[in-house]
């Protein structure tokens, strides 16, 4: 008897190991994350709040170059839209590609815009290199500094847009039920296909620039003084109303910011 339980213990241990051994072998590789934003309920009139994010602080330059043919470590693409009108993107040879459907938007309701993010913390740049040619009702790509869905800023190379305004840069926020454009296309204009844009946090202070290249010098876009905390998610955005259109991003960059 005690021999036959030996016997049927040992079967036993030899079975669950080749089971392991079989789960490690059929190991598929990591898929890009990519996810939908999941907020609290709200009581009613009030706008929802996001779970409470804890993001890292900035305190070393960081680059995602989009080399490597996968999402950047760390970052995450949000695309609300996932089961009915996925976002599709590629990653690789410098560049993130990102295909804007139409109707994919953040304002009001909808918050069907694919966005690439990182949690930060404290005072912070964000930079970005933007290929991107808008022509059409708002086409907008470029940077986004999200607290909730009720508050968040978006710079952008963009056309269009509320307020009015052609081929440019714009900033816009929202705060509670209110969008404002801070700076429309038709003050800052350009029909350049590729531009750097830059947010600068300094305590509750946001600060946007753009300039065509680094050969020239940042130009301040617009300023705004926000209620935010101290964590947001910060990083990439596609905007389109109009005709299916395809941007391009060829870094992000997130450094300590100035003293």
């Amino acid at each position: 008897m005690k021999r036959s339980f030996i016997i049927l213990v040992a079967a036993l241990v030899a079975a669950c190991g080749n089971s392991s051994d079989v789960a490690v072998e059929n190991n598929e590789p990591a898929k890009p994350v990519v996810s939908v934003e999941s907020v609290e309920s709200k009581p009613e009139g009030e706008q929802p709040r996001a779970k409470m994010i804890v993001g890292e602080k900035v305190e070393r330059e960081q680059v995602a170059d989009f080399e490597e043919s996968r999402l950047p470590e760390g970052w995450e693409l949000i695309d609300n839209d996932i089961k009915k009108q996925p976002s599709p993107f590629s990653v690789g040879d410098g560049k993130l590609s990102l295909i804007i459907r139409s109707g994919k938007d953040m304002y009001g309701d909808n918050f069907g815009a694919p966005h690439l993010v990182k949690a930060v913390s404290g005072d912070f740049q964000i930079e970005t290199r933007v290929i991107f040619s808008p022509k059409q009702d708002y086409q907008g790509a470029g940077l986004l500094v999200f607290s909730d869905k009720g508050n968040y800023l978006r710079l952008e190379r963009g056309f269009g847009g509320t307020g009015g305004g052609g081929s440019g840069i714009r900033l816009d926020v929202r705060k509670g039920d209110v969008y404002e454009a801070l700076t429309t296309t038709d003050q800052v204009q350009t029909d350049s296909n590729e531009v750097d844009l830059k947010i600068v946090r300094i305590g509750q202070t946001f600060i946007a620039y753009w300039r065509l290249n680094e050969e020239s010098e940042w130009k301040e876009v617009g300023e705004f003084k926000s209620d935010y905390p101290d964590s947001v998610k910060v990083g990439l955005i596609g905007v389109n109303t109009g005709e299916e259109i395809t941007a391009q991003f060829d870094h992000i960059k997130l450094l300590p910011a100035p003293k």
